[in-house]
Parts: structure tokens; sequence; C-alpha cells
């Protein structure tokens, strides 16, 4: 082989690895969304080898491991006949098949169709209306049919679904519902509350406040603590995310045994706590990270969804109080680093990210009183619309899979974040 043969060969694996660098680093437009796999339909960039099958699996989560026989769950090339061409996850299984039938990814024979990654537009938006506390039909038969496919798919028939974590996620909890339900309490010790208004699905609400050491000067923190341990410590949460969740609830006059059999999707969102009274960054994230990690051996990437903490309202509509023992300012900079926190898991384990904090950030209106319950705080008001919107994002993650998509987490997950993590003045000087 001369030398101009060798140049050749150099040249074109640079040039294969710049295309391959170009694909897996995709950015989309605004208002479009990264595809990384299918359950309905074709793909629009198809796989085309075993190869790059393994390597897709890896880079959306699936395969753990980036050496191929490292991986029980890899099957290689296989020949199926009942399945559609292309890289598929069947059952928990990675292969490449290479029957090119006429069938297409769904929720009828069980396979998932892996594709490279493709930017695409949202044609329509998951929209709910709650007026005066009250669901619309239409909003919850669409959550109902969603949810449905999604434990076809899955082979249950009832999808198990838990938010943990602050207040402001029970807000968004909240809209979930046509009931009344009890304002997420400060601790259930264990005890989730349930949403059965999409019977017979479930979303549960649990709090999970500290996540990381609470500064000492602060008693009433501390005392919250040593009382509601369940609530505020890194690993309690493992109890109620294993496999089997048992407890008592009060039916009527009567005390009835409730079993439940884990969760299938987790919603997080975590920080105003450790914002407000949190001693170390560090200890942030590593209980994070490791909470994910835990949650990973029983659950996809996808099927998690971290949300960034919304920001704290005094800061914004100008009022210099003192906020639970902090500067207005301080607690709002502490706020920006545990979102980069959460915004880097999210990235490293390729979950799902909802950026609460930029969409409220987006709003010209967070600089009025109106915008936050009792004109400034960590609760947005019901008012602003909000959680609402928030809601409606954590549901768009949940359902894409039935408008063709499942998934923007990992390569797409830091495309959503259109607003700079240092922007912290934004809005406020123009009202001040």
């Amino acid at each position: 082989m001369n030398m101009r043969h060798i140049i050749i060969i150099i040249t074109q694996f640079i040039l294969l690895n710049i295309v391959i660098h170009m694909i897996v680093a995709i950015k989309c437009k605004p208002d479009e969304k990264v595809q990384h796999r299918t359950m309905q339909g074709n793909c629009m960039e198809p796989i085309k080898d075993a190869d790059g099958c393994f390597k897709r699996a890896v880079g959306v989560g699936i395969l753990k491991n980036k050496n191929q026989f490292e991986n029980m769950n890899y099957w290689g090339e296989g020949d199926w006949d009942i399945f559609p061409f292309g890289c598929l996850y069947v059952d928990g299984i990675i292969t490449f098949n290479t029957n090119k039938t006429p069938h297409t990814c769904g929720i009828n024979n069980k396979a998932m169709c892996l594709c490279m990654p493709a930017c695409y537009k949202i044609q329509h938006s998951f929209k709910i209306s709650n007026v005066n506390g009250r669901l619309d039909d239409t909003s919850k038969n669409r959550v109902i049919k969603c949810f449905d496919k999604i434990g076809e798919n899955r082979n249950i028939e009832k999808l198990r679904i838990l938010f943990l974590g602050v207040s402001t996620l029970g807000q968004i909890w909240n809209e979930l519902s046509s009931r009344t339900h009890e304002k997420a309490r400060k601790c259930q010790d264990g005890i989730p509350q349930e949403n059965d208004e999409f019977d017979p699905h479930t979303i549960d609400f649990h709090r999970w406040n500290f996540i990381s050491p609470a500064s000492a000067e602060h008693g009433k923190a501390r005392e919250d603590i040593e009382k509601r341990v369940f609530c505020n410590q890194p690993g309690a949460v493992e109890r109620l995310l294993n496999n089997h969740v048992e407890y008592m609830k009060e039916d009527i006059d009567d005390l009835i045994k409730v079993e439940k059999y884990g969760y299938n999707k987790i919603v997080i969102q975590v920080g105003a706590w450790d914002a407000t009274w949190g001693d170390s960054d560090s200890a942030f994230e590593i209980s994070l990270d490791n909470a994910v990690k835990y949650l990973l051996r029983e659950l996809r990437p996808y099927d998690i969804i971290l949300l960034t903490q919304s920001p704290e309202g005094h800061y914004f509509v100008g009022d210099p109080s003192s906020v639970y023992g902090h500067s207005w300012v301080s607690i709002q900079e502490k706020t920006i680093r545990l979102n980069h926190i959460v915004r880097k898991i999210a990235k490293k384990y390729k979950t799902e990210l909802v950026d609460a904090y930029s969409m409220v950030m987006t709003r010209p209106e967070k600089v009025k009183r109106w915008f936050w319950e009792n004109g400034a705080g960590w609760h947005l008001s019901r008012q602003s619309g909000m959680s609402i919107r928030i809601a409606e994002e954590i549901l768009g993650r949940i359902c894409s899979s039935m408008d063709n998509v499942e998934g923007n987490g990992g390569d797409g997950a830091e495309h959503n974040n259109n607003i700079n993590d240092v922007d912290m003045h934004n809005g406020r000087e123009e009202f001040l």
C-alpha cells in the first residue's frame, strides 16, 4: 500500500468521524425537537447496520457498556419476520433486524425502532384545560388514551407515575385533577398522595425536600429534618421507589391495605429547600446523581423526567426583604447553580428534562406581584398559568411516543434550554 492510498484512507476515516459527530451532536431550531426513537411508523433517519444500531443504543442510554460483548441485552443481527426492519428495542433487547418485512414499529408488535437523530417540528403540543380546579373531559380522555397506549406497549394494564419533589411540583401535580385534592402536604412519611383521575392509571405525589444537608443556623429547617426523616434524607426515597410499596389507607370507616409494585415513570423536581437552607452544592449533586443511578436499575432513561427548580419571586418583583434568612440575590444565585447541576445530571444519564426555570424566565410578567402566590416566594400563582404549562410539558415528555417519538433526553436534552443560566437579571432592570 503506497503513501497515496494511506492518505486517502486516513482522510476518509476523518471525514466519517466528522459526519458521525455531526449526526450525534445534532442541534435543532427552537421550535423543533430531536428524534431518537419511534414507536409508530418509520424512522426519519433509519440506522443502516448492526454497528450503527449498537452505537445508537449506547447513545440513548439503553445499552450501558461501550464494549458490545459486555451487554447481555445486545443480540447483534437477527432475522425476524415478525418485526420491522432495522434497529429494534424489543422486551429489553437491542437487535438489528435484517429481514425487510412490511411491519412498522408500534404497539401491536411490541417493537420500538431506534433511529438516527433528526429534527422534527411539533405539530400539536400537549394541551390540557383546568378551569377553576376542574379538568375538562377532552383533556382527561386524551391523557388516558396516551397512558393506555404506553401500558399496551409495555404489556401492563395500569401505568403508575410518581411526582417526587418540593411543593412547586405539588402545585403542578394539583393541575392534573378535576377533584378537590388536599394541597400537597409537607411530608407524607412514605404514603404518597394519589390522583386516580385517569383510572386505571395513577399519578402519585410525594414530597422530597432536602437532598443535601441543611444549614445549622436555620432551626426550623433542622427541626423539619429531625421530625420528617422520610421527606428529607437522600436515601429515604429508595423505600418509596423500590419494587414493592405497601401501606394502610383510610377508606370511609375502615383501613385498607394498598400495595404498589413500583412506578413506571418518575418526575423529580428538587432545589427550593436546598437553595434556601442547603449547605453544599456538591452534596446536592452527589445526592441527585445517586438517586438517578438508583432509578436506572429499574427504569429506562426516558422514564425519568427531571425538572429544573423554578425561581423564587422576591428577586424579580424587586422586594429586598430578607428571604428565609437570605438576601433576595443570593437565593437566585443558588437556584441557578443547583439548576446547572440538574441539567448536568440529565445530560449525563440521558434522562428527560423539563426546564421549568427557563419557562418562567421567558415570561415578562414575572416582575409583577400577581405572578407569585402571596406576591413573592417559591410558589407561582394560579393566575400566572405557569403550573399548568409545566404540567403540559411533563405530559408531552411522557406521551411524546404517541406522536411518533418517545424521548427528548440524551443528545437533545441540552438543546431545549434557550435561556442562559447566568441571565439572572432578565426582566428585572426593565421593571426597576
